[in-house]
């Protein structure tokens, strides 16, 4: 009887376990229906990369090419919500699924590595023929925007980086992140709880990026945020988080090698990457690199300071479209354009 009760303990949590893998693959099936991939794939360095590739107007065909990097947590679907509509025909806009994001490939672990990110998105850029672009990276995205203009210098046009994490900051990360991310366990929690978890907190964590703005109805769904709490997706931005800040502090010194004009966008009220640690450091390491805080903004602001965002891009491919192989610090082809209301440029 004692050998009964104790081998029915023992196989509760086994049970449980059990269930939760099972719930977690049907709450997947529902987020994958509801938000099917909406771009193409390209194969390309032995990775299938998800992408949204938009054509310019035929008035803007020597304008380079825009790409979109999204942050943690997010797909490509996040920059398309924010800036398709407003930019759409400008240039041709490539929206990318990073690698393990979305519907992306991952290689491995060490595709965590921003510089290992860049060289996966560089090959699939050569692949749909992008020979030179501005890139608009936010957050996490603006880490791998950082490091591919120091490895593809001659493919950077521009950068336009959106509350960028480039700098290594004090403490460490949200205990999630490094259960999720940790080998073998990390496995065995994101196949069972956290996709139930994670769409359980997913209104109150959008509210945090958001803060102190408040995100508007219906853009969960509009940007297929619930794809990034499938299993993978969830344990690749883990992976992609827990590194970061060690991969950063050996990677700072290389930041005055980008020559890229460059303008890096953030909020005075970001809680989630820190302007001063981050956005200042990063304008301070780049040579001509421009700064513009936007007051009350939060570290969401590709959707609550869009307008702002999208001004800074059309300004930026005037300035390398005009005189492209004359312009090495931001602004300096095309004239000042007048900033934005409410901003403050540093």
């Amino acid at each position: 009887m004692v050998a009964l009760v104790v081998g029915t303990v023992l196989a509760l949590p086994l049970i449980a376990a059990a269930g939760s893998a099972v719930a977690t693959r049907v709450l997947v099936a529902r987020i994958e229906a509801a938000h099917p991939p909406v771009g193409r794939f390209v194969e390309a360095a032995g990775r299938r990369t998800h992408l949204v590739d938009l054509p310019a107007s035929p008035g803007a065909a020597d304008a380079p090419a825009v790409v979109f990097l999204h942050g943690a947590v997010a797909t490509l679907g996040d920059p398309l919500q924010a800036f398709r509509r407003p930019l759409e025909g400008r240039a041709r806009l490539v929206f990318l699924d990073r690698p393990g994001h979305g519907y992306s490939d991952r290689g491995g672990p060490e595709d965590a590595d921003p510089i290992v990110q860049a060289d996966a998105i560089a090959a699939t850029l050569a692949a749909i023929g992008v020979q030179r672009a501005v890139f608009v990276g936010h957050s996490f995205g603006g880490a791998v925007a950082a490091a591919f203009a120091v490895a593809y210098p001659e493919l950077t046009a521009g950068l336009v980086l959106l509350a960028p994490a480039t700098h290594p900051w004090p403490g460490g990360v949200s205990w999630s992140y490094d259960l999720v991310g940790a080998p073998v366990v990390g496995g065995i929690v994101s196949r069972t709880i956290t996709t139930p978890l994670g769409l359980a907190l997913l209104p109150s964590g959008f509210a945090g990026v958001f803060a102190p703005k408040v995100p508007a109805d219906g853009l969960i769904e509009a940007t297929a945020a619930k794809l990034a709490l499938r299993p993978l997706a969830f344990r690749a931005s883990a992976e992609d988080i827990r590194g970061l800040k060690a991969r950063l502090a050996a990677f700072v010194p290389r930041y005055a090698e980008i020559t890229a004009p460059t303008v890096v966008l953030a909020g005075d009220r970001d809680r989630v990457v820190s302007t001063d640690i981050h956005a200042r450091a990063l304008v301070a390491a780049v040579a001509g690199a421009r700064l513009v805080v936007l007051p009350g903004a939060g570290h969401a602001l590709q959707h609550t300071r869009t307008d702002v965002i999208v001004a800074e891009i059309e300004r930026m491919l005037a300035d390398v479209t005009v005189a492209p192989a004359a312009t090495t610090a931001y602004g300096s082809a095309g004239g000042a354009a007048p900033t934005a209301a409410g901003a403050v440029v540093d």
